[in-house]
């Protein structure tokens, strides 16, 4: 069962190269339903033997939202970007 996983996973990695960028730049993170929501606190509970609340994690994601956007900006705003296939960072002569 476990070599089906790995095999589902590197075909979702490999899936997601393939996408275009122009893509990749209109798609937006929505918030999960009421079930969603359900779901992720009870089995992030059972996994970690732990009683975390949703808004604990609307928290973490508030906060990884705001840190992708000033992200992005500084990327597109210093000249400095990152090769997606090496993870370099290149930056201009001027730097």
């Amino acid at each position: 069962m476990s070599s089906s996983h790995r095999g589902s996973a590197s075909s979702s990695r490999q899936r997601g190269r393939n996408v275009s960028n122009e893509t990749r730049t209109r798609y937006t993170l929505k918030d999960p339903t009421a079930l969603g929501r359900d779901y992720i606190v009870e089995q992030f509970n059972l996994a970690f033997n732990m009683n975390i609340t949703y808004g604990f994690f609307k928290n973490k994601l508030d906060e990884f939202k705001k840190s992708y956007k000033m992200w992005k900006f500084l990327m597109k705003s210093t000249g400095i970007s990152v090769d997606p296939e090496t993870s370099m960072i290149y930056a201009s002569p001027e730097w």
